[in-house]
C-alpha cells in the first residue's frame, strides 16, 4: 500500500500553524514565507541555516522540530537521519534521492502552513 505523502505534509503544516496560536501571527507568516523562498532558491541546507538564524529552531516557534519529525518518519522514507541535526542534514545532502524527498516534503508542508496561518483570524 502506497503512503499518501500529502496527508503527512498536511499534518505537519497543521502542527506548524498551531505554533501561531489561536490568531494569525504575521511575524511567523513572514518568516515562513522567507524560509520557503530560501528553500526554493538556495536549497535545503541554506533553508536549514536560515531557520537557525531566524531562531525558528527554538521554542516557542520551533518550526524545525515539527519538520524534522516529518523528515525522520519511517512512513515517508525518513530522508533525515536521527542524531545531531547539523550532521544529519549534511549527511542527507549527500544522497540526492533523500535530499529531493526532504525538499519536496518541506516545501509542501510550508505552503500548506502559509495558507493555514493566513486562514486564522486577526493579525
Amino acid at each position: 500500500m502506497a503512503t499518501n505523502l500529502d496527508a503527512h505534509c498536511a499534518r505537519c503544516a497543521t502542527d506548524i500553524v498551531a505554533l501561531s496560536g489561536a490568531s494569525r501571527d504575521k511575524e511567523l507568516e513572514n518568516r515562513l514565507n522567507n524560509a520557503l523562498g530560501v528553500l526554493q532558491e538556495d536549497g535545503f541546507f541554506a533553508f536549514y541555516l536560515y531557520l537557525k538564524y531566524r531562531k525558528l529552531d527554538q521554542p516557542p516557534q520551533d518550526v524545525w522540530a515539527v519538520l524534522a519529525g516529518l523528515l525522520q518518519d519511517e512512513s515517508v522514507g525518513a530522508p533525515l537521519g536521527a542524531g545531531e541535526y547539523d550532521r544529519s542534514v549534511v549527511e542527507m545532502t549527500g544522497d540526492l534521492q533523500k535530499l529531493l524527498l526532504a525538499k519536496q516534503l518541506t516545501e509542501r508542508s510550508l505552503v500548506y502552513a502559509r495558507y493555514g496561518i493566513r486562514s486564522l483570524p486577526g493579525g
